[in-house]
């Protein structure tokens, strides 16, 4: 009788310690991955995509991050600018569907894309080695 009652307090102080306590946590849900991918001069509608998401603003990040999603990943985590390729290889502005077909017009050498993946069924209670 007194093992059983041991148990019950173990159990009854373990239970809050998993809620507040994120590593305790992790070890009750199933790991899941990052993945990613390279897209060497990613492409946009047939052309080149432009370094900007929108026309002169949003460049960088924000249009690498814009076509990542449409490829079906969270976010890019790494890209690299191609410069004054317009005149030879138009681009496309992802924001707007523009063409640049200048000197100066850039696009992307290269945009590494990740998307987070969790065991099937586990979706919505999945740990990727952060706070969950």
């Amino acid at each position: 009788m007194n093992m059983v009652r041991h148990l019950a307090i173990m159990t009854f102080f373990a239970l809050p310690l998993a809620a507040i306590n994120p590593v305790f946590a992790d070890s009750m849900l199933p790991e899941g991955r990052i993945v990613s991918s390279k897209f060497n001069t990613p492409m946009f509608q047939g052309k080149r995509l432009d370094w900007c998401r929108y026309w002169a603003k949003d460049c960088g990040k924000p249009a690498a991050d814009a076509w990542c999603r449409s490829q079906g990943f969270e976010t890019a985590s790494e890209f690299l600018i191609d410069e004054n390729i317009g005149k030879s290889f138009p681009t496309k502005v992802i924001g707007t569907g523009q063409i640049c077909n200048k000197n100066f017009c850039d696009g992307f050498k290269k945009i590494t894309c990740y998307r987070y993946y969790c065991p099937a069924g586990a979706k919505e209670d999945c740990c990727y080695g952060k706070a969950c």
